[in-house]
């Protein structure tokens, strides 16, 4: 089913362009076709994805008229290609054209990632929230979800998945140190010799070492989720 999609402001992506992008990238990911997301998406929204519908969709990436994407539809694509709705908002690596947003046309793709990310106060504040959920804990996933690999199926088909308790800062964190790692200009040749491996580690390493952590790591809030998480369960008891 087709649904309302606004013109772009010539030489800007919004965010509808982003989710298209994402889309994409998702799919390409997965080894998948467009036929077959159309028949995931199909079936997740209740609604009718044609081939078309889907390259429509996809293509808002590539100067076509970008999708409205609702909420659900959010949640149709995580489940589509297994993988978390915060996802589709991620900027894309290399942006050719701005950012389209209204009331701020000075805004760049930095402030983006400021509106994704958050800054300490608002953290805080996610961090609050999603404390509050159910990490850690073992989540039944539905049997359509199941994305078949040919050998090991992504998702067991009426097993449970454990949300996981792994950050996001932590993960980002990661693709830090791994990027820096690639990035080593010991490395921008080839794979080198054990002598240049092990400088590029160093390179990485101190890459790490003169980033500010509490960027990625607040103890403090650490420690006060920790506490009131314990007031919790004292009170359940």
């Amino acid at each position: 089913m087709a649904r309302a999609r606004r013109e772009r402001i010539e030489g800007h992506w919004d965010m509808g362009d982003v989710v298209a992008h994402r889309m994409v990238t998702a799919r390409h990911l997965r080894g998948r076709t467009q036929s077959w997301v159309a028949e995931r998406l199909t079936r997740f929204t209740r609604s009718n994805w044609s081939v078309p519908a889907v390259s429509a969709a996809e293509g808002g990436s590539e100067g076509g008229r970008p999708r409205l994407f609702t909420a659900n539809e959010m949640l149709a694509l995580s489940r589509t290609f297994d993988l978390p709705i915060p996802y589709f908002f991620v900027p894309p690596e290399d942006p050719a054209l701005p950012p389209d947003v209204p009331d701020a046309s000075r805004a760049g793709w930095d402030y983006i990632w400021l509106r994704l990310i958050g800054d300490r106060n608002s953290q805080k504040l996610l961090a609050a929230a999603l404390g509050a959920g159910p990490v850690g804990q073992s989540v039944e996933v539905p049997p359509g979800d199941v994305i078949d690999d040919g050998v090991v199926s992504r998702i067991a088909a009426g097993g449970n998945r454990e949300i996981s308790h792994i950050s996001l800062m932590e993960a980002a964190l990661y693709e830090f140190m791994t990027s820096a790692l690639r990035g080593a200009p010991e490395l921008r040749g080839g794979t080198g010799n054990a002598v240049q491996l092990l400088d590029a580690l160093r390179s990485a390493l101190e890459t790490i070492e003169s980033y500010p952590m509490d960027r990625f790591l607040n103890l403090a809030l650490a420690e006060q989720l920790e506490e009131a998480k314990n007031d919790g369960v004292e009170a359940d008891s």
